[in-house]
């Protein structure tokens, strides 16, 4: 009368300790699995591989202290870790992967999709180094029902399958999921999605700190409610959609946020309709085809502009510098721009000076993802130049410096 749910299973918790090594194969169900809780302490070596269903799962959540945890699953709808409670990482290496197909789940009569780390309530990483990548239609590298919190460590999540299916029968791959809010306190995250939103909260998304890059062809980044960002660095790159999106309102009140968007009608920064950009503070730049986010001089606290027709080739630095020629940062260019909208703003900036940007083919400092602040260039070839006027706080727009002929394509600055 017993449950056979695992190669290896228990009716309470299961305490990995020490520094012996384990190797669980599953062809029928999961691989390890727990009716209370998992607890995986330094020391210990656990490898998991699952043909048939999860790799590691638990009721009542998984804790991970420390150690080396390497999981991989194949099966259709599997997930490598799969809580039906919370999921706390505290320190070591646990590496999850996942390659197999969404399909129609009878029980829950909804399609659903594979995921590498899965918790059905919260997940917290204190630290540690997480690696996580599903590579099926459909599938997530780490996804949660509720919140997600990271204070620390690092995470690489991949995934790099398609969307399945369309309509009420799909399933969306995304990198990073949360269905409640997501917070960064720290750490360092790397999200990478091939056909949908590298990293998406259907919650507010709030950064206090660490540092983000996010890439997808889809939006780097989009959060259903509000946007903030108080410090950290914030990178995300998209090749067809925008770069950041806000649903609600959009809060930069310090750190850095660079973000490049498709052309055409795509941005670098997107709030929701009847929403604002507020900028208070730290270093923006966005780029894309068009300027989108809703700025006054009620939303700003520190000067902004927005500025338009801006051509650059993809690997030249552009540049935002003083009048005097002193870079205030620069930034590489992961596409080629023709015409571009950028909005732009920084704690350097005061509200009378006047201020260019340019292009150089190299420039050298402590770089993240390709910004640099107060950069070292071979000089810089400018695209044009504008003023602040003395009383203007989120401008859109400057006082004077139209595009010049020849270099930064036709229009001007507005």
């Amino acid at each position: 009368g017993e449950d056979m749910k695992a190669t290896l299973f228990s009716e309470g918790k299961l305490d990995f300790s020490g520094k012996g090594t384990l190797q669980v194969y599953s062809n029928c169900k999961n691989g390890i699995a727990s009716d209370d809780y998992l607890y995986i302490r330094p020391g210990s070596n656990i490898y998991v591989k699952s043909t048939t269903n999860h790799g590691m799962k638990a009721n009542d959540g998984i804790i991970v202290r420390g150690g080396v945890v390497n999981v991989e699953v194949s099966a259709a709808m599997a997930k490598a870790i799969k809580s039906d409670a919370y999921i706390q990482i505290d320190g070591g290496r646990v590496t999850a992967i996942t390659t197999g197909a969404s399909a129609y789940d009878s029980d829950d009569q909804e399609y659903k999709g594979c995921a590498a780390i899965k918790a059905d309530s919260i997940m917290v990483v204190n630290g540690g180094e997480v690696l996580a990548k599903s590579t099926g239609q459909g599938g997530k590298a780490i996804s949660t029902d509720q919140t997600l919190t990271v204070n620390g460590g690092t995470i690489k999540a991949i995934a790099s399958g398609n969307n399945y299916g369309s309509g009420n029968n799909s399933v969306a791959a995304k990198a990073i999921k949360a269905d409640g809010d997501l917070t960064i306190n720290g750490g360092l995250i790397m999200a990478r999605a091939s056909a949908h939103e590298a990293i998406e909260t259907k919650g507010n998304l709030l950064v206090n700190n660490g540092d983000i890059a996010a890439y997808s062809s889809d939006d780097a980044i989009n959060a259903a409610g509000n946007l903030t960002i108080n410090d950290g660095r914030v990178y995300c790159y998209s090749t067809g959609n925008d770069g950041i999106d806000a649903n609600k309102h959009m809060y930069v009140n310090g750190g850095v946020l660079v973000t490049f968007g498709a052309t055409g009608a795509e941005t670098g920064i997107d709030v929701g309709e009847q929403y604002s950009l507020y900028v208070n503070g730290g270093t923006l730049l966005g780029m894309g085809g068009r300027a989108d986010a809703s700025v006054s001089t009620s939303t700003c606290k520190q000067p902004y502009a927005s500025l338009s027709g801006i051509s650059v080739n993809s690997g030249t630095y552009l540049t935002v510098n003083e009048s005097d020629g002193t870079c205030l940062f620069a930034v590489k260019m992961p596409r080629a721009y023709s015409g571009a909208a950028m909005e732009v703003s920084s704690s350097a900036f005061s509200s009378s000076g006047t201020y260019t940007i340019g292009t150089a083919t190299s420039a050298s400092g402590d770089e993240f993802f390709g910004y640099i602040a107060n950069a070292e260039t071979d000089g810089t070839s400018s695209l044009g130049s504008w003023t602040f006027s003395s009383n203007v706080y989120g401008s859109t727009g400057g006082n004077g410096g139209g595009m010049p002929g020849g270099g930064g394509g036709p229009g001007g600055w507005h």
